[in-house]
């Protein structure tokens, strides 16, 4: 049963006759299913459902792995009306439904690989949610997709196309930039990793330069400054003024002043607000991009985020907030603290699948044998396909919506 091995249920834990109990802090889900169930993922070429079984289910489910290995098991369910779904990278093996072989009827259990004890009740109604996501992630794509992406000249003025890294936006920017050019509110723009959302951020500072005010960048590392300083050469090269802050790099006052855009980690800006030869210029900034603003939960850097996005909410100079998120739980509450506009999307440019393989069994006192395992699996798999179970745990709790403390920042998705 897919390792509904997750956390709290380990290996031997039937086997003393006490069933892992379900966590506290993590809501039972309704256990009712009417349904004839038959979903089953797939890791087995050779592998079929019974006859009786399929004949008996009323809905019928695979996923399988893509590749010329499959060719004859998805010949196999294309003759019998079967719906399935693949994965270019696909190792999880596990049935679940409510109909046995003989194409009788059972309460709902969740059957992996051979030698794991069958899941039943909430661990069971746990595998069945977990494999519908699976198969919405799996979903193909419509074909018009690329019509989604908007020139650039259709959102912003057709001179700011020079200073964007391309052509058009994509369907999560193109969701976003008409947001961010209409008001001068704050605004909290969460999308998934590698949505894209620092063109957005561009929009925001480039807004605040037409309106002839300064705009800051701030990000939590002085690495990422380093790349967004890159990325914005453009804007140099077109007459921009962009000055680069970090604390190992001493920069002239007047240069400071005379700057258009400021790229500086969080600590760097929070000192400068605090330099008295430079308070004038501060009350020039008309726009602060914060990236990663979901890091107000980190324990080392987020009070100091923190303290400083409340001067700056709470202070006359009226700086807009435009903060860029990757995907959370609690997206909301950071909106509703600033005072901000949330923007949400779900697109992504490339197709998330995720995963809960059974590991090979390895002493479980021999750590050194469990991470050669983990390690052996993670290279044969592409990153990104599996999860941990400590990961599943985290996200299992988070998509429940189980109680977590200010500026925790658990993951809805993990990849």
């Amino acid at each position: 049963m897919t390792a509904i091995r997750v956390p709290g249920q380990f290996p031997g834990a039937m086997r003393g006759g006490h069933p892992p109990a379900w966590p506290d802090d993590l809501a039972v889900p309704e256990q009712a299913e009417k349904r004839a169930l038959l979903w089953c993922k797939v890791a087995d070429p050779g592998w079929r459902p019974t006859e009786e079984a399929v004949a008996a289910a009323e809905d019928v489910r695979v996923i399988l792995p893509e590749g010329p290995g499959y060719e004859g098991l998805r010949a196999w369910l294309a003759e019998r009306g079967v719906p399935y779904r693949v994965s270019l990278y696909w190792e999880e093996a596990e049935e679940i439904g409510t109909v046995n072989e003989l194409g009788g009827r059972t309460d709902l259990v969740a059957v992996g690989p051979g030698g794991v004890v069958p899941a039943a009740g909430p661990w069971a109604v746990a595998a069945r949610d977990a494999f519908a996501a699976q198969w919405d992630g799996l979903e193909e794509l419509a074909e018009d997709d690329g019509d989604a992406y908007v020139p650039v000249g259709e959102l912003v003025p057709a001179e700011w196309a020079a200073l964007l890294p391309h052509p058009s936006f994509n369907p999560a920017q193109a969701a976003a930039v008409p947001v961010v050019r209409e008001g001068t509110g704050h605004l909290v723009v969460v999308a998934p990793t590698g949505a894209g959302k620092t063109p957005i951020g561009m929009v925001a500072a480039l807004d605040a330069h037409a309106r002839g005010e300064k705009a800051a960048w701030l990000v939590p590392q002085r690495s990422l400054t380093d790349e967004l300083d890159r990325e914005l050469q453009l804007w140099r090269r077109r007459g921009l003024r962009v000055v680069r802050l970090t604390g190992e790099a001493a920069v002239d006052t007047e240069l400071i002043r005379a700057a258009d855009v400021w790229v500086a980690t969080t600590e760097k800006f929070e000192a400068v607000c605090r330099a008295g030869s430079l308070r004038d210029a501060l009350a020039e900034v008309g726009c602060l991009v914060v990236d990663e603003i979901h890091l107000l939960g980190d324990p080392v850097r987020g009070a100091v985020l923190e303290a400083l996005l409340a001067r700056v909410r709470e202070g006359s100079a009226g700086a807009r907030i435009v903060g860029l998120s990757a995907t959370v739980a609690n997206a909301d509450e950071v909106a509703e603290w600033l005072g901000a506009r949330l923007v949400r999307t779900a697109w992504r440019p490339i197709r998330l699948t995720w995963q809960l393989p059974v590991l090979p069994a390895a002493d479980e006192a021999d750590w050194a044998a469990r991470a050669a395992v983990r390690t052996e699996a993670a290279v044969r798999t592409p990153a990104g396909s599996v999860r941990t179970a400590a990961a599943c745990w985290c996200s299992a709790a988070a998509s429940a919506g189980c109680g977590r403390p200010r500026w925790r920042w658990p993951p809805t998705v993990v990849r």
